[in-house]
């Protein structure tokens, strides 16, 4: 999976350096704050902020002031509060069965957990038509 990310990430101009992860966050806290951000249009640079800070420099999201900073570096205040919305969708999907992330749910019957391959969604696809 890592060189399909790799391949992906650079047609886009994301750089993916799982090495330099060295702590995987929990990340119910980074949804309260990007929920919190109420819709703003402009909150899409504090993810994306987040995912360079996280995916490409390794950076720690459990340390409050980094996030703190990043939050302010994209012209908003961290809100760290809980936010109903956030903790309504974790029900939600965990009523679903959904429990890893990425999760595909197609036709409401059929979950698929990770990311796959393009040739393991083939086959999927190839035995639904069949």
């Amino acid at each position: 999976m890592g060189g399909l990310l790799h391949e992906a990430g650079a047609d886009v101009g994301i750089t993916f350096d799982f090495k330099s992860i060295k702590t995987v966050p929990n990340t119910l806290q980074l949804h309260y704050i990007l929920a919190n951000l109420d819709d703003d249009p402009a909150a899409m640079r504090v993810k994306e902020a987040m995912f360079k800070a996280y995916f490409s420099e390794g950076q720690d999201l459990t340390d409050r002031d980094l996030v703190d900073s990043i939050v302010t570096g994209q012209g908003f205040t961290a809100n760290w509060k809980a936010n109903p919305m956030v903790d309504d969708s974790l029900t939600a999907n965990k009523d679903k069965g959904i429990s890893v992330v990425p999760t595909f749910i197609i036709n409401e019957e059929h979950n698929i957990s990770g990311a796959q391959e393009t040739e393991r969604w083939e086959k999927f696809i190839l035995r639904q038509l069949g």
